[in-house]
């Protein structure tokens, strides 16, 4: 038997596994390998040109699916410019990433926040003053997230990622909204992210190609014109008394239905023409006061009479649990006992904006009047109160035009 010389640690050749020491890696042969035994996938390896330091381990599946590949394999240093100790404790912490679904050379965490610590960001800022419903619709926009929320935003915004970021949002099936709701919100989060974290990545905004949303498309297309509005009169007329008034002040205010919805007297100033919307769209930092015109006081008084008892709403409801109309839908049962449905809702916002155009609004005006965010820098200045005379002049002229397109 051949004597060990003393102080060597005997090379393990059949298991080749072993705690890497200096020892260790003087034995090893050229093409040979040791693995070592307390870190999984760490190992040293004697190629011709010297001893070089690697680990090798398996990706989590959505990362492999997301890279193309499970396995990875990288180089810790070469020996003996790094010393086992240093090679170690590197070693420990790329298997820990690799396995963590980053690899070595990305981004780590302190070059930006995780996906869920990022969306969380952004989300206390549209709580500050968004509607429940609103939180909601953001939550389970990001429930669809197809990486875990533990993901570091700085993978998936690496521009060596993109071709995975487009493939996995198109197997979320990019014909259903709520995939586009997803995308958008991703963007959005990307975006507030980069403030704090300037080395983030912005993802391309057309990365993901989203077909024409048709139904969209058409009812903006189908907006109902003027010569159409005594057709949906007569419809209307069918309606229960408040309903009816409901859908009218709808089309006479182009206010959006939720709004209209939870209106109360007490917003009501009938003396300066005005109703004030405290939480529309966008929270109550988009609040703002909506022009009423002579024949829009005149629906909310038949509306007020038509109910049975005195009411806080604008459009009370006997059936509703809320105690206004809680369903913007219109329906009525025909004489053969098939219910109808008469147009109602955004259909109506659209068929507003359609007659203010007619009635000679240009898009600023109307816009303003709808409560939409101007379009340029320059539209935002300005004191918007100082502008609400000439908002009421002009729902004045499309409330006229109105009433004269139904026959009143």
């Amino acid at each position: 038997m051949r004597a060990v010389a003393k102080n060597v640690v005997p090379f393990p050749r059949r298991a080749r596994r072993a705690k890497l020491s200096d020892a260790v890696v003087a034995q090893l042969r050229v093409g040979e390998r040791c693995y070592d035994d307390t870190i999984p996938g760490y190992f040293a390896w004697r190629g011709k040109r010297g001893v070089v330091f690697k680990v090798i381990a398996d990706l989590p599946t959505w990362a492999a699916k997301m890279r193309g590949h499970a396995t990875v394999e990288r180089v810790v240093g070469r020996y003996p410019e790094t010393t086992c100790k240093a090679a170690r404790t590197a070693a420990g912490k790329m298997v820990v990433d690799i396995k963590s679904g980053r690899l070595p050379e990305e981004p780590s965490a302190a070059d930006g926040p995780t996906l869920e610590a990022a969306w969380q960001g952004l989300r206390d800022i549209i709580a500050l003053d968004a509607e429940p419903r609103t939180l909601t619709f953001y939550d389970s926009a990001f429930k669809r997230m197809p990486w875990p929320p533990g993901t570091p935003l700085a993978v998936i915004t690496d521009p060596a990622h993109l071709p995975a970021v487009e493939k996995k949002f198109s197997r979320l099936d990019v014909k259903r909204p709520s995939t586009r709701h997803t995308w958008d919100l991703l963007l959005r989060i990307v975006e507030r992210a980069k403030i704090k974290y300037p080395t983030l990545h912005l993802l391309p905004k057309g990365l993901v190609a989203f077909p024409t949303d048709k139904k969209k498309a058409k009812r903006a297309e189908s907006a109902m014109e003027a010569d159409e509005l005594p057709g949906w009169w007569r419809e209307a007329q069918k309606l229960e008394p408040i309903k009816r008034e409901f859908v009218l002040f709808l089309l006479l205010s182009g206010l959006r239905a939720e709004s209209c919805m939870v209106a109360k007297w007490e917003h009501v100033d009938e003396a300066a023409h005005k109703l004030h919307v405290p939480r529309p769209k966008g929270g109550t930092s988009r609040n703002f006061d909506l022009p009423l015109s002579e024949e829009m006081l005149a629906c909310l008084k038949r509306a007020k009479v038509a109910f049975p008892v005195e009411s806080e709403w604008l459009f009370p409801s006997v059936r509703s649990k809320t105690g206004h109309i809680a369903d913007a839908r219109a329906q009525y049962t025909d004489a053969k006992g098939l219910v109808r449905n008469v147009t109602t809702g955004h259909m109506l916002r659209h068929a507003f904006t359609n007659m203010a155009t007619l009635a000679g609004l240009d898009e600023a005006e109307v816009g303003r009047i709808l409560n939409h965010k101007s379009k340029t820098q320059t539209g935002r200045y300005g004191n918007r109160r100082g502008k609400f005379p000439v908002d009421l002049e002009n729902m004045r002229k499309v409330s006229k035009l109105i009433m004269e397109s139904l026959g009143k």
